[in-house]
């Protein structure tokens, strides 16, 4: 998998996931909103990544209607994201090529591996 950079402005930035040749899904993201329109199939969905909690420490992702969704943190050095009370580690890597490594357990054996 890998994701490559499209058409971005100062509103908003397009990036396309391949798998192979075949375009798997496009996400454009707002930075001034802090959201992220995904259409995969013929679906479109619409994210939040808010900032929340007492001193604004937590970030959080909402979905379309306002639900929680999904978690961002950080636990002995390992950053982690939570969806659907799972939790996920992540990291990424710039050698030789950038890339996002997704696991559960260890690095060694991720579950996903993207190019960036």
């Amino acid at each position: 998998m890998r994701w490559e950079a499209d058409k971005s402005t100062s509103e908003h930035e397009v990036y396309h996931l391949f798998t192979g040749d075949k375009k798997e899904l496009t996400l454009t993201y707002n930075p001034f909103s802090n959201s992220a329109r995904i259409e995969c199939n013929r679906e479109k969905r619409v994210f939040q990544l808010r900032k929340e909690g007492f001193r604004r420490n937590k970030k959080v992702i909402r979905n379309e209607y306002g639900f929680k969704i999904g978690e961002f943190g950080q636990e002995n050095g390992e950053q982690f994201i939570i969806v659907n009370e799972e939790r996920y580690f992540y990291t990424t890597h710039n050698h030789p090529l950038a890339e996002l490594v997704l696991y559960r357990d260890s690095k060694e054996n991720p579950l996903v591996t993207c190019s960036l």
